[in-house]
């Protein structure tokens, strides 16, 4: 039990460097980040479907990520800091439960 405590605790010692940040602006993008990543694997481990869908809404959710990482480069953090951490919390989320229903629909048609 010892040994899982030490790793998390370093996770959490080195968190607020990846920020860079002189507040707390760069760590809520990453604690919604995080947050978001959690309720997905959640999410991924209680739905009830194959490996192979699985591995789908895998795929989605990170194409997702790095869409988001890609077209909000260039915008300023501090004005937008809103609508960006909105954005990283629930936009993979959303695509990723638009991705399961597409897959059962086209399940659903095919059988």
């Amino acid at each position: 039990m010892k040994d899982k405590k030490i790793p998390f605790s370093i996770l959490l010692i080195l968190l607020p460097i990846f920020a860079f940040a002189s507040g707390d602006e760069g760590i809520t993008l990453i604690y919604s980040i995080v947050a978001s990543i959690i309720f997905f694997l959640i999410g991924l481990i209680v739905i009830k479907v194959n490996d192979s869908v699985k591995i789908i809404l895998i795929i989605v959710y990170a194409l997702t990520l790095f869409l988001l990482f890609w077209l909000t480069g260039d915008i300023p953090y501090r004005e937008n800091m809103n609508t960006i951490n909105l954005c990283f919390g629930l936009i993979p989320i959303a695509t990723s439960l638009i991705a399961l229903l597409i897959l059962k629909v086209i399940k659903k048609n095919t059988i």
